[in-house]
């Protein structure tokens, strides 16, 4: 089976996910996909069609954030990475580039790894069109 019919049979087991996870608080709060739900979701496809992905490539920007709260001075980085990811059919040898974009902001250290986990939630549910059920252009 070839590297494209692995992986229009993962989008043929995939239906709608949906969003359990609230992001922010307050009147800025929302509901999103969660990385669980979606890795949970293709893991098992993966491993069953004999299909990996890894990311090849990073490119991040990183940006300071420097602000003014009710308790004084704060910054926050902000990376955004623009990852390529290798998805391999492993019995084959097949591969597709899959390219991706993603931004964390973070207090401390954890921006590039919010960065890469957004990008490869959002890699993955554009390839295999995991729908949220909402339309985002409401």
């Amino acid at each position: 089976m070839s590297l494209y019919k692995k992986m229009h049979d993962v989008m043929c087991e995939t239906e709608a996910i949906e969003k359990k996870v609230e992001v922010g608080w307050g009147k800025n709060a929302y509901k999103a996909v969660g990385e669980k739900e979606v890795l949970n979701m293709m893991k098992p496809l993966f491993k069953k069609y004999g299909l990996i992905m890894f990311p090849i490539e990073m490119n991040p920007v990183d940006r300071v954030d420097n602000f003014h709260t009710k308790d004084g001075e704060s910054s926050r980085l902000m990376t955004q990475v623009s990852p390529k990811f290798k998805l391999v059919d492993i019995e084959t040898g097949e591969f597709e580039i899959i390219a991706s974009i993603g931004n964390g902001v973070d207090t401390q250290d954890k921006a590039s790894g919010k960065a890469l986990t957004y990008s490869l939630k959002v890699a993955l549910q554009k390839t295999f069109m995991l729908f949220s059920g909402e339309d985002t252009d409401n």
